[in-house]
């Protein structure tokens, strides 16, 4: 029998299977993993290769923006649905806690592409273009939308007339376009992708290293620009950053910033009621949204008045303190598409403001060109002392309260705290040279009344007075001698007296029924005594009256007996800064008494002193010059003063008379050789 053949083809048994199956199955898992891990690493490389490239080309067209722009904005402004945040009317601002940041830049429009030669810039206003006008600016705003992480340039432009096409367009988000077309002309720019943050760091200049706060954008010039970019890919995160420093060549330079519209212009009024409230007009400017507004008084500082004023508001007023006080005001016009400033304006207070009569009532005598003398005013000097000057006539003469014949009426701020008697030169037949004795009251409603003296003529020259604004800290006279205040049922004020701040001494207040050529008072302190004795002016009636101011402090009345005595008295009780007068006309200083000089202050208050004698007593004999003695002139419009005082009479002091020209000379009018005071003479210099 022949043997059976092997069997060469038998597969592995059951047990080689088992043994083998797991080794094969770990290989062919370990060599899917490395094929999973080669190729998410792949594309995680290609995803931050395309990262690089899509944020680096984003930078540049913010770049390219930056470069064009005349400001950085911290918000937008005046921008409607659906352009602005979130696609609503809602502004966009540079910075929103956690988000990213926002770019927001004004730029000029152009009628071609903006790197076109032959481009050209686009105006506000309608036919032809002018670049007189501003011009006509757009503004572009680099955000991310938060839902998407997506970043997009918006482009926003105002809603007024243009001179011509822009080459730009506004855009919206693509949704938006179809129902918003009147405003809507193209999709937002999308930019990139899977933005996690931008960060945004100002700087004045594209040299400097100091970091502008977020809210100081509009100061800057430059701008540092980082994006962060963040993705899953590959089961992994990948992130990028990269950053540009971008720098205008256009910031607060452009015309959008300091070109004004055609014809600007601001005006400025004052009226009777406030005369030193400057009330500024300009134009409406058709692309304002709002205005912008600062001033200063003097030479302050620039105070911020009101920012973004309605647009159809196109008043503001100032309110000055005093006299030649100088008010600026600088507008800026507000627009959707940035700031720029309109105009400037510059004014001075006047130094003297017109006193409004009533009709068929008090007039002018005559101003310098047809009477020689200064027409009826009022002003108010930097401390707060209220003069008045000019030459009245014609109205009625006498008391009343309240006052109804009154010569006019002073404005709140020009008022005195309590009603005031002054004595005043007015025209008297029987005196020389027609040279008598007035009086006139004013009262706390600022109303100017003439008590005593004929109309033909009555001075207001020499009244000053202090009002609140002055700050005076007053103590009542000690009243002496059977010397006693009296209101007489109205609101004259009690005896009293004050210090300024330039030393000057002030006494106000009426004195009643004493006994004449006793002291109405006990001494003031040393502050308020002069170095001199004087002869000063004091109302006592219908032939006026006089008092002296002692070296000891007290106040003794002179002759002319009367009811009261007005304690009305402007002295400086100081040694220092006088100027000695040069007399004339064989004018000589009484010995042992006041010594004739006088003295100007910081606030154009000038104070004369002197008691002389012994000169030529006819018109218009000059005593002394002022003016050459450094003092200055009352003469805003060229017109003499006329100065009340008092004189030797035999038994009494009576009224006089003294006249201040143009030129700085002191003219006798009413005087006595045998003595006449100067020490009543004081006036607001112009």
């Amino acid at each position: 029998m022949r043997p059976s053949p092997i069997n060469t083809n038998a597969g592995f048994t059951l047990v080689e299977v088992l043994v083998i199956s797991p080794i094969i199955i770990l290989f062919i898992g370990a060599f899917i993993a490395l094929v999973v891990g080669l190729t998410g690493e792949s594309l995680q490389v290609r995803e931050k290769n395309t990262a690089i490239y899509d944020v680096q080309a984003a930078l540049n067209t913010m770049e390219a923006s930056v470069v064009q722009t005349t400001q950085f904005s911290t918000a937008t402004t005046g921008v409607e649905s659906p352009q602005g945040k979130n696609n609503s009317a809602t502004q966009f601002t540079n910075t929103s806690g956690t988000d990213p940041d926002t770019l927001i830049l004004t730029i000029p429009t152009t009628d071609r592409r903006p790197t076109d030669p032959a481009r050209n810039l686009i105006y506000t206003g309608t036919g032809a273009c002018n670049n007189k006008n501003p011009v006509y600016a757009y503004t572009s705003v680099f955000f991310v939308d938060t839902a998407t992480k997506t970043l997009y340039k918006r482009t926003i432009l105002p809603q007024i007339a243009a001179c011509a096409l822009p080459w730009q367009r506004a855009s919206c988000n693509e949704n938006d376009i179809a129902a918003n077309g009147g405003i809507c002309k193209a999709r937002d720019e999308k930019l990139l992708d899977n933005v996690s943050d931008i960060n945004l760091t100002y700087y004045s200049d594209a040299t400097s290293t100091t970091p502008l706060l977020a809210s100081q954008a509009a100061s800057a010039s430059s701008v540092s620009i980082e994006i962060i970019v963040s993705e899953q890919v590959g089961g992994k995160t990948v992130n990028y950053t990269n950053s540009l420093r971008a720098t205008s060549l256009n910031a607060q330079t452009s015309e959008v910033n300091t070109t004004p519209p055609a014809n600007p212009s601001i005006a400025y009024s004052r009226n009777a009621a406030s005369p030193y409230t400057t009330t500024f007009t300009w134009n409406q400017v058709g692309n304002a949204t709002g205005y912008n507004i600062r001033y200063r008084l003097g030479s302050g500082t620039w105070v911020n008045g009101p920012q973004n004023q309605a647009p159809n508001n196109t008043t503001y007023s100032i309110v000055g303190t005093a006299r030649k006080q100088n008010a600026d005001i600088e507008v800026t016009v507000v627009t959707n598409a940035g700031t720029y400033l309109y105009g400037t304006m510059n004014t001075t207070l006047p130094n003297w403001n017109d006193c409004t009569m009533p009709t068929n009532s008090w007039n002018n005598y005559g101003g310098s060109g047809s009477g020689g003398y200064n027409e009826a005013g009022f002003t108010k000097t930097t401390s707060g002392m209220v003069g008045l000057k000019g030459l009245v006539a014609g109205g009625t003469v006498g008391y009343s309260s309240p006052m109804t014949n009154y010569v006019c009426t002073l404005p709140v701020g020009f008022r005195p705290t309590s009603r005031q008697i002054f004595s005043v030169v007015a025209y008297e037949a029987a005196a020389t040279n027609g040279r008598g004795f007035g009086r006139v009251d004013i009262d706390t409603d600022g109303n100017i009344q003439v008590v005593q003296g004929a109309n033909n003529f009555v001075s207001l020259d020499g009244i000053i007075f202090p009002t609140a604004s002055a700050g005076l800290t007053w103590t009542n006279l000690t009243m002496a001698n059977g010397w006693y205040f009296s209101n007489y049922g109205i609101n004259y004020g009690t005896p009293q007296y004050a210090t300024d701040s330039y030393g000057r001494a002030w006494v106000q207040g009426l004195a009643t029924a004493g006994t004449i050529n006793t002291n109405i008072n006990s001494a003031m302190p040393v502050s308020m005594r002069p170095a001199q004795s004087m002869h000063v002016a004091a109302n006592s009636g219908s032939s006026g009256g006089g008092a002296n101011i002692l070296t000891d402090g007290t106040i003794p009345s002179r002759n002319n007996p009367g009811t009261y005595r007005s304690t009305q008295f402007l002295y400086y009780p100081g040694t220092t800064g006088w100027s000695n007068l040069t007399l004339q006309n064989s004018w000589t200083a009484y010995p042992g008494w006041t010594t004739p000089q006088c003295r100007r202050f910081a606030d154009d208050i000038v104070i004369v002193k002197g008691l002389i004698y012994g000169g030529n007593v006819t018109y218009p004999a000059v005593i002394t010059n002022l003016n050459s003695a450094g003092c200055g002139l009352q003469n805003s419009n060229s017109g003499s003063n006329i100065f009340s005082g008092i004189r030797y009479n035999g038994t009494y002091d009576a009224s006089s008379s003294i006249d201040l020209d143009p030129s700085g000379n002191l003219l006798v009018t009413n005087v006595n050789a045998s003595w006449t005071s100067l020490d009543s003479i004081h006036y607001i210099a112009d």
